[in-house]
């Protein structure tokens, strides 16, 4: 068991780092941040309430929830749309965040943040496969050459999406695209 000198000392460390500004210590990485989730979390059996009291008054912003967290990250993400700046980038962590928030099928999907977003920026919702179709279909109309399957994507796309054993098949886009250039599916199924 732990001098009571020492966990004064542990507490007044941790004070000392709140004070100074410093960012919260990770608690899986640093004996401070461990220390100040033993002392400042109501779930440890070693929890101070006055200690953790001077801890949330000096540095609120340590103790944010996940859901104020994820409201910070749709408000960021959510101003960038408004300023008309780019989606993030895939494999970045507002990327993830935002996919999170978007996706009909994840624990975190919020369809009010998606029906705004949708609406501010319907750009960002453009999927490849939509561009294909229309470009496909453009191509078609136009009387172009049928895009070679094995060398082109959209060749690819078109076999995809044209080919009933396919996942990506679109009946819709199958018979628009067929009516529209019947010669590019002779000798095919």
């Amino acid at each position: 068991m732990k001098s009571s000198s020492n966990v004064t000392k542990n507490k007044q460390a941790i004070l000392e780092l709140a004070k100074s500004g410093c960012k919260r210590p990770n608690s899986s990485t640093t004996k401070a941040g461990a220390q100040l989730c033993r002392y400042a979390n109501k779930s440890s059996k070693n929890y101070d309430p006055t200690f953790a009291e001077e801890i949330q008054t000096l540095r609120p912003d340590w103790f944010t929830s996940r859901s104020d967290l994820a409201q910070q990250k749709k408000e960021q993400i959510l101003e960038i749309a408004r300023n008309g700046e780019e989606r993030p980038k895939k494999g970045t962590k507002l990327n993830v965040s935002l996919y999170s928030y978007i996706d009909k099928n994840g624990g975190a999907y919020d369809p009010e943040f998606d029906k705004t977003l949708q609406a501010l920026r319907p750009d960002w919702f453009i999927t490849s496969s939509a561009v294909n179709k229309a470009t496909l279909l453009k191509m078609a109309q136009s009387g172009e050459k049928r895009p070679n399957t094995m060398e082109t994507t959209l060749g690819r796309a078109l076999s995809n999406y044209t080919s009933q054993v396919n996942r990506s098949y679109d009946a819709e886009f199958d018979k628009k695209i067929r009516a529209l250039c019947p010669d590019w599916f002779r000798g095919r199924k």
